[in-house]
């Protein structure tokens, strides 16, 4: 899988990478707009950068699926996985869980005990959250009417160590 720094990523990987998030359907207009605006000052180094690292699998010359991850600043071991996007026509094929589980080489290498991840509790996000549930993420929070009325913040980890509590690393 190519891991690449945001500076390393031009306009030509932008442009894939807002078209899988369009067709993933799940994205505000809003979010797109944000994705953009972030991987813009994050590739041009105009500012400080959540996004410190970005994978990408591609297949054939085409992109499959990527993630946005880095360590939490402020924190002592702790990774987050701030944007992940399959291609619908490559959802089941274990697109996904090659990306979250090389973060979390990455984030254990680096001497990470924990990757956490946030999504919605909105309907159209059931399925990712089942899937994250699948590779060993759990629910530690969630913050009601976060995103708007009705629409909570729900807040996963995964711990990558035996030894921590939740029951260890599910690998």
């Amino acid at each position: 899988m190519a891991l690449h720094d945001v500076v390393g990523l031009g306009t030509k990987d932008r442009c894939e990478i807002i078209r899988l998030l369009r067709q993933v359907e799940v994205f505000t207009t809003e979010e797109l707009g944000f994705f953009g605006r972030m991987f813009d000052q994050c590739r041009l180094g105009c500012g400080p950068c959540e996004l410190q690292c970005c994978a990408v699998k591609r297949e054939n010359g085409s992109l499959k699926g990527f993630v946005c991850f880095g360590a939490t600043p402020l924190t002592e071991g702790t990774y987050d996985i701030y944007w992940l996007a399959v291609d619908p026509a490559d959802q089941q094929e274990g697109v996904g869980t090659a990306l979250v589980e090389h973060v979390c080489d990455e984030a254990r290498a680096a001497g990470a005990g924990q990757v956490l991840i946030e999504t919605s509790s909105v309907d159209a996000y059931e399925a990712t959250r089942d899937a994250y549930a699948r590779m060993g993420f759990v629910e530690v929070a969630r913050v009601p009417d976060y995103y708007r009325p009705g629409v909570d913040r729900v807040i996963l980890v995964r711990k990558l160590h035996a030894d921590t509590a939740m029951g260890g690393d599910v690998q």
